[in-house]
């Protein structure tokens, strides 16, 4: 539900259009990732008492989106309409039957630890356990290529010699940091100004 911000038949409307796209983005996102995170969510509000989710911005889902050309200096108004005006046919026509760049991803409860302060949420810690495989770097999942974890540093964190470490995973207001059996292996700033969470009491 997002409610509308007065009762004018107008902001009525806006809400209901919202509301209504809201849950096709959704629905959509479910079927992209193959799964659907929005529902385990609801099911953690019911059975755990809360649900947490992470949502994140996937730019890399659109790699190639057009790119806007601007008009010369000796070029009149007119002209840069027309350029303005097939750029945005363009983006739309490109758009089309491309993913949502937005990822939704269902964490189990008992595994996230959320901090709250006066100004709301400002950290949250995930902790889990990842195949060193996941974590290589050539898996592509490090944001930034300079502080990639060489393999053999990761394998000798193993301390099983199962395969598997502890994961941590730290979002603060301003930073990302990435821990192997609480090994620092990746800090690196965002931008984002708040943990990317949704978490919820049921």
């Amino acid at each position: 539900t997002i409610p509308p911000p007065s009762e004018s038949v107008g902001a009525l409307e806006r809400s209901s259009l919202l509301e209504r796209g809201f849950v096709a983005i959704l629905s959509q996102i479910a079927q992209q990732q193959g799964n659907d995170p929005i529902s385990r969510f609801i099911e953690c509000l019911i059975v755990d008492g809360w649900g947490v989710l992470r949502v994140m911005y996937a730019p890399r889902l659109w790699q190639g989106f057009p790119k806007r050309l601007r008009a010369s200096e000796d070029e009149d108004d007119e002209e840069q309409v027309k350029a303005d005006s097939k750029y945005n046919k363009d983006t739309e026509d490109w758009k089309r039957g491309k993913p949502i760049p937005i990822v939704i991803t269902w964490l189990d409860p008992l595994t996230v630890y959320p901090v709250w302060d006066e100004m709301g949420l400002s950290a949250v810690l995930e902790a889990d356990t990842r195949s060193l495989s996941d974590l290589a770097p050539a898996s592509g999942r490090w944001r930034v290529d300079k502080e990639k974890p060489e393999l053999a540093f990761l394998s000798r964190l193993d301390e099983d010699g199962m395969g598997e470490v502890t994961f941590q995973q730290l979002w603060t207001r301003d930073m990302l940091v990435y821990a192997v059996n609480g090994e620092i292996v990746h800090r690196v700033k965002h931008k984002l100004g708040r943990p990317p969470y949704v978490i919820r009491q049921g």
